[in-house]
């Protein structure tokens, strides 16, 4: 989230815990490569700015995600669709105000 939050490139590793069928913690290691996107113009709820998007393209042994955020001036995070796990697949985020 540091490369997201300073809207800058590079690469980071992922580290994501959940239960798995049995309620035992299962950890998946990915390799993720952050990029910038096009500037867009966020408004719902009480905000009301400009953004980045910024995209998390990651890749493990047996699965692959994009995640994407949208990224104030300051480094808010005003919008995000992550990847959760693979019984709930991606989840999505919006701050409101």
């Amino acid at each position: 989230l540091a490369l997201v939050r300073r809207r800058e490139e590079g690469t980071a590793l992922y580290a994501q815990r959940y239960l798995d069928g049995n309620h035992q913690v299962v950890e998946a290691k990915t390799s993720c490569v952050v990029t910038r996107g096009y500037d867009k113009f966020v408004e719902y709820g009480q905000v009301s700015e400009p953004a980045l998007q910024m995209f998390s393209s990651c890749v493990a042994q047996d699965r692959q995600f994009v995640d994407l955020f949208l990224v104030s001036n300051s480094g808010r995070i005003l919008q995000s669709r992550q990847w959760v796990g693979p019984t709930l697949g991606f989840a999505t985020f919006q701050l409101l105000r």
